[in-house]
């Protein structure tokens, strides 16, 4: 497991295991999403980045 603690806007944590992220905003309820839609394991920081980025500003939309 690899836990990355990037402190940046809301981002409280974001751990990744098993090609799934996980994203706690805010302390609130996590938002979850698979890396394993595309069939590859090797993503770089700025893709992970990316999607991370996607989920929070889906949560803040909500």
């Amino acid at each position: 497991m690899t836990i990355l603690n990037y402190y940046y806007n809301n981002i409280m944590g974001i751990e990744i295991k098993n090609l799934r992220i996980k994203v706690n905003v805010n302390a609130q309820k996590e938002e979850e999403m698979s890396l394993v839609k595309e069939e590859r394991t090797n993503w770089t920081s700025h893709e992970i980045m990316a999607a991370v980025s996607k989920m929070i500003t889906n949560k803040k939309e909500r």
